[in-house]
């Protein structure tokens, strides 16, 4: 089915494009208020070491504060897993806090508001959480939620912000790996299994180091998918696509790669189910991928109602009228429901947009022979099967061969 979606890959994005340095910002959360407790502010800043982050919360007597803090990089903050208490990932289970002068060590499993702490001291006081930079897993971008809390009057405040740190200069072996990594996609000559199992190393190296951005992080897993799908291990490369963090600027790319090469093993379902997710991604030519995955899959796979596909094949042209895998599939659909013409000009479009492509010649092929066309048919067929000699797969499949 992948080659249905022939020439719209590299329109996907660079795999190597979360290579860049992130500037320095800061968002504030101010003027926030509980009840008549006064206004209450929260901050997050860099110490000058550029190792620590420090979130304060200026609270009066009587209330109270917490940070929850986005510890896995997928954008969202105050859900369980990354309240920043105990676990923050693997390998790592203790944590020590400060607020103000006061020292703790938080170690075991989560609990549901672990950093909250209540001002009693009789004055407005500045509130202090410190997180080793060492601890986050969120690349150079750390998201976090600060709760307001007023014990007297129940009151409730929250609000998100972020804060991109100032990238780190790399240790010399990780820009290494860096290199490694990127060995193979920089490559102008063939490439040999020993650059291919290099470069596999490099990326995994990188990874490892702990000391990439989250778009970094990102690229180097599309990287390494890409490696481990040379050395035809599919479900290595597969976890790799699927492990692009959420919001990386790969994450989307990563999420189409792994559609197709669930479909290229027969895993249609969680194929489906992605596919319905990026159906609002906010790039069109995702989003036609997607559509075109759904058509497919609905037609074809689970032979569903062909009206219904047919609704996935126009959403697949509209959103990228320049998608030649959209025009595949819709004029495949429109041969089952035995619509000829609107198919042979499916096809014809697809060939205008991507000449090279046997799937559109062979459909233009089967549409001719329908409409009594019989040696431009058979002219067709010929031509496509001599340029892939397995695009009549794709048309057995859907029941279609003349």
């Amino acid at each position: 089915m992948n080659r249905l979606l022939a020439g719209v890959i590299a329109a996907v994005g660079c795999l190597a494009a979360g290579w860049g340095a992130s500037a320095q910002t800061l968002d504030d959360v101010r003027g926030l208020r509980v009840a008549s407790d006064g206004p209450l502010n929260a901050a997050a800043f860099i110490l000058d070491d550029g190792d620590t982050v420090v979130l304060t919360a200026t609270v009066p007597t009587g209330a109270g504060a917490s940070f929850d803090i986005d510890v896995d990089g997928d954008g969202k903050v105050g859900v369980k897993r990354d309240v920043y208490y105990g676990t923050l990932k693997p390998g790592v289970n203790c944590v020590t806090y400060r607020i103000s002068e006061t020292s703790w060590d938080g170690c075991g499993s989560y609990v549901s508001r672990s950093s909250y702490r209540e001002n009693t001291s009789g004055k407005w006081r500045i509130m202090e959480w410190r997180v080793p930079r060492q601890e986050l897993t969120t690349g150079d971008r750390v998201y976090f939620q600060v709760t307001f809390y007023s014990p007297a009057t129940g009151s409730r405040q929250s609000a998100r912000a972020h804060i991109d740190l100032e990238p780190r200069p790399l240790p010399p072996q990780v820009l290494r790996a860096i290199d490694d990594c990127l060995l193979v996609a920089n490559a102008t000559d063939t490439v040999s299994q020993a650059m291919v199992k290099q470069a596999l190393a490099g990326c995994t190296t990188a990874l490892e180091s702990g000391r990439l951005t989250l778009d970094q992080v990102g690229s180097a897993h599309m990287l390494r998918a890409d490696l481990y799908l040379n050395l035809n291990d599919s479900a290595a490369a597969l976890a790799d696509f699927l492990n692009v963090p959420t919001q990386s600027l790969d994450h989307s790319a990563g999420q189409v790669r792994a559609m197709l090469l669930l479909t290229d093993l027969g895993r249609h379902s969680e194929a489906r189910r992605i596919a319905e997710t990026l159906t609002t991604d906010s790039e069109p030519i995702n989003r036609s991928i997607a559509e075109s995955q759904l058509c497919w899959t609905t037609a074809v796979v689970f032979k569903e109602d062909l009206t219904a596909a047919l609704d996935h094949c126009n959403r697949a042209v509209s959103n990228a009228p320049t998608n030649p895998g959209a025009y595949n599939g819709r004029g495949l659909v429109n041969l089952m429901l035995r619509r000829n013409q609107p198919a042979f000009d499916d096809f014809n479009q697809s060939l205008k947009i991507a000449p090279e492509n046997s799937i559109a010649i062979y459909g233009m092929g089967v549409a001719a022979g329908r409409l009594g066309r019989a040696d431009e048919s058979a002219a067709d067929i010929k031509q496509a099967l001599a340029m892939d000699p397995k695009v009549e797969e794709i048309f057995r499949e859907a029941g279609l061969i003349p």
